[in-house]
């Protein structure tokens, strides 16, 4: 199977007619979506969406997308009659085989029932295989938001990693299409690398700018293409990557080494306002941002761990000390508690905009404190710098003049995915004691204050991500409450959130690839029915809670690939079951791999 990007892009303005004849020609409308199938002497085509109309800016950034062209369909073809302006281009993507059961799996998932997931990075709820299309332009890569206007859509690898890891999550019913959309988005973001080793956004500037976490998702998918398919180039790639992440870097007091947001933190003007300082130790135009500086150092394990590079292990060692450096200070504790406290306190209420109009006299306070605290703690953080909060909130960034209090998901996400792959590499539990203390109070935030039912309230784009942090962090505290992990996934399916690709026990930055459990599928594949990797690190047994997060009974059984030594199913109630078994809404079972 192969799939063929065609693009006519004018210098200047002209109209085109594009006919593909065939002989017979399919329109399928499903699930407000349409695509074509063509039936012809050479082979089986799809056209999987609409060709696009776009208008692009001189970065190639898209400005613009629409349909605003003419269709005429027949019996044995199709025309497009197209007006271009100049920097404008109509685009079209298809899928061509010579056997046409490659591409029947494509027409059934088209009409039939599809699970729908949030796609990291750009925060979009997708059905991976009808919506992967919106994504793939030209070659690369493109991220996709919704509601966002005036926003001009550009390559990135995070959007690339997370679409990849859904069509994997698909393959079994995708078959051969899962596997060329895999490697069309492994191959692009092979592409977009520049000689020098970065891949370049200027989504902030008009310099071209890198950020590093878009930059370290590329690597991140190099290696999973790697080790997926075994072709060096990926392993070359992700090397040359990672030598320019390298010079991403900031020394800290102690000789400690801190990765930064993006290249425009090396010197000159910031996007943002920086409140300039020198804590510890760091340059003025360092941020000092959490979140990328955590997921930097995850990369940089994999590389350590799969070619033994002491570059690598040296800058971990010092990435590891600027982090510990970090998280460990903990100065003005009265004032801190203070500030945080009032902050917290005005998450204690509900959304008020929309349809309930103003806010009553107790929120409005709420409010205006809760402001109060938001300007005055920068100017705190400036003073005494500080990470983790007396409440167990951990802040994004030191020096900027805002405050991100939804990223303390983000931070909290990839401080358990540092750890977790720190613990798997042969750390010793003391060794980690410093991560997990801070780890430990972040958790316990997150049930203990009102910041996280505020940002489901308010329909928060990150907050799906907590779900994968619990997961993990459930696999290393056996005393955590499940209770209050399925409460958590029960709260976001009832107000229409998706989960990202962690969620599902294939995402190796959440579930390692020796705890994942490929050996059985469910036979009822329902939207409703929500599979979650348990599986304790220890080793000792491999797990999957089957959770249905509807409102009807549901069907659970499962099919082997292959039989592991033991399987047991236990109930919510704790009693040993057969399957199959109607499941009730709100309920779960857990099922139990033994290979011992």
């Amino acid at each position: 199977m192969r799939l063929y990007h065609i693009s006519f892009l004018a210098d200047k303005d002209l109209r085109i007619r594009l006919g593909i004849e065939a002989d017979s020609v399919n329109c399928i409308d499903a699930s407000g979506k349409t695509s074509l199938f063509f039936e012809a002497e050479e082979g089986f085509f799809l056209m999987p969406a609409l060709p696009v109309l776009r208008s692009w800016n001189r970065k190639r950034h898209i400005l613009r997308e629409s349909r605003d062209y003419i269709t005429e369909y027949g019996d044995k073809g199709i025309n497009f009659r197209v007006d271009l302006k100049e920097n404008e281009s109509f685009d079209l993507l298809v899928l061509c085989s010579s056997f046409a059961g490659d591409l029947f799996p494509f027409l059934e998932v088209f009409k039939g029932k599809n699970r729908e997931y949030t796609l990291t990075g750009p925060w979009v709820v997708i059905s991976p295989l009808l919506d992967c299309w919106r994504f793939m332009v030209n070659g690369s890569i493109y991220e996709y938001r919704e509601g966002i206007y005036n926003y001009a859509r550009f390559p990135s690898q995070q959007a690339a990693l997370f679409l990849y890891k859904l069509v994997h999550l698909e393959r079994a019913r995708l078959g051969a299409i899962a596997d060329a959309v895999k490697s069309e988005i492994a191959h692009s973001v092979l592409l977009d690398l520049q000689p020098d080793g970065r891949w370049v956004h200027g989504c902030w500037s008009e310099d071209m700018e890198t950020h590093t976490r878009f930059h370290v998702d590329g690597i991140h998918l190099l290696l999973d293409y790697f080790e997926e398919t075994g072709e060096s180039v990926f392993l070359e790639k992700a090397l040359l990557a990672a030598s320019y992440l390298l010079s991403l870097t900031d020394t800290l007091s102690g000789g400690t080494l801190w990765f930064l947001h993006d290249t425009m933190e090396l010197g000159g003007d910031y996007i943002y306002p920086v409140r300039r300082s020198k804590a510890f130790g760091k340059s003025e135009t360092n941020t000092l941002c959490l979140n990328t500086h955590l997921s930097a150092l995850c990369v940089l394990i994999r590389l350590y761990r799969k070619t033994g590079k002491e570059e690598f292990g040296e800058a971990i060692k010092k990435g590891l000390g600027a982090a510990r450096m970090v998280l460990g200070k903990e100065p003005a504790s009265g004032l801190y508690r203070l500030l945080f406290y009032i902050a917290d306190l005005s998450f204690d209420r509900a959304p008020y905009t929309g349809s309930r109009g103003f806010p009553t006299l107790s929120e409005l306070l709420k409010i205006v404190l809760g402001r109060f605290a938001g300007r005055v703690i920068p100017h705190v953080k400036h003073l005494f710098p500080r990470f983790l909060m007396p409440n167990g909130f951990v802040t994004r960034h030191l020096s900027l003049g805002h405050e991100s209090y939804s990223y303390h998901i983000i931070n909290l996400y990839d401080m358990l995915v540092l750890y977790q792959m720190l613990a798997l590499s042969g750390y010793k539990r003391e060794e980690l004691k410093w991560l997990w203390q801070a780890i430990d109070r972040a958790v316990g935030y997150c049930f203990e204050g009102n910041l996280v039912g505020y940002l489901i309230r308010v329909k928060d784009k990150f907050i799906p991500q907590l779900v994968e942090a619990l997961l993990i962090y459930s696999s290393f505290n056996r005393d955590f409450p499940r209770k209050r992990l399925l409460d958590i996934v029960f709260s976001l399916k009832d107000r229409g959130y998706r989960f990202p690709s962690g969620v599902y026990g294939f995402d190796n930055l959440v579930t390692p690839e020796e705890f994942q459990i490929s050996e059985l599928a469910l036979k009822n594949y329902s939207p409703e029915l929500e599979c979650l990797n348990v599986s304790p690190r220890d080793g000792r047994f491999r797990e999957l809670l089957v959770v249905n997060t509807g409102l009807r009974d549901e069907e659970v059984d499962i099919a082997f690939r292959s039989e592991p030594k033991r399987v047991e199913v236990i109930s919510s109630a704790g009693n040993r079951i057969n399957l199959p078994r109607p499941l009730a809404p709100r309920d779960y079972v857990a099922i139990r791999l033994y290979d011992v």
